[in-house]
């Protein structure tokens, strides 16, 4: 499960902050990403099968945590265990290199911060999803994205573990994190990393089975991005839990 909606200040382009650093501001659930957390949490309780507990573990981020406290309360879990293997890799230590070599990028991003209107935060939005992606991108090729797949698996397998010793399991994690996992369960080309992350709705859900035999570590990626839970309308049409960042 990614975690509920982060880092609203950063999203509406209020304030500034160096080199467009994110992980300092982003790391707290918005009011949005509060109901969202709890709004997953009461589908996947739905889909729990009765008299049986499920095992929630957590990335060490506060969004991470205070995401997987929401889960765990609505499924009647205990505490959630929490796993430094499903911390997200540091944005900002992937963009500021990037930003560095693309300057013309950043410098769009200030004129837009500078010049705060509801346009121009949209666009700021925009640009932002495709600098990211363009970075990462740019990191796959990097010496330290090893480092982090590597780091993703170990908590794949530990969790793939509890989930054969429990029954089920909920890992609640970042985009890049499950990115990671799609990639690693199902084939798909690890270029694709990027993309996979960018299309990841906040609360969503995404499906693995535990497999005995041989498989793509030992998962395999029944569904993707689920977030049908969070499509309901309000009395304006409007979905408000239904958002990518």
């Amino acid at each position: 499960m990614r975690h509920g909606q982060a880092g609203e200040r950063i999203l509406t382009g209020d304030g500034q902050s160096d080199s467009f650093g994110v992980e300092r501001s982003y790391d707290v659930l918005s009011d949005r990403g509060h109901r969202q957390a709890a709004a997953t949490g009461r589908s996947l309780a739905r889909r729990k099968a009765p008299g049986t507990s499920v095992p929630v573990i957590s990335g060490p981020l506060n969004r991470q945590k205070d995401t997987a406290a929401h889960v765990a309360e609505e499924l009647g879990s205990e505490t959630p265990t929490v796993d430094e293997a499903w911390r997200e890799f540091d944005t900002d230590a992937v963009v500021a290199p990037w930003l560095a070599a693309n300057p013309e990028v950043a410098e769009r991003m200030q004129r837009l911060v500078d010049a705060p209107s509801d346009e121009n935060r949209r666009a700021l939005s925009r640009l932002t999803g495709s600098m990211l992606e363009d970075a990462m991108a740019w990191w796959i090729d990097q010496p330290d994205f090893p480092e982090f797949r590597s780091q993703v698996l170990r908590g794949l397998a530990a969790a793939a573990d509890t989930a054969r010793a429990e029954g089920t399991a909920v890992a609640v994690t970042s985009a890049g994190v499950i990115a990671v996992c799609v990639v690693e369960s199902s084939g798909v080309p690890v270029n694709r990393w990027p993309t996979v992350a960018g299309r990841l709705f906040t609360a969503s859900v995404s499906l693995l089975r535990v497999q005995e035999g041989d498989g793509h570590h030992g998962v395999e990626l029944l569904s993707f991005n689920e977030h049908a839970h969070l499509d309901e309308p309000d009395a304006d049409g409007r979905r408000p839990l239904r958002r990518f960042s």
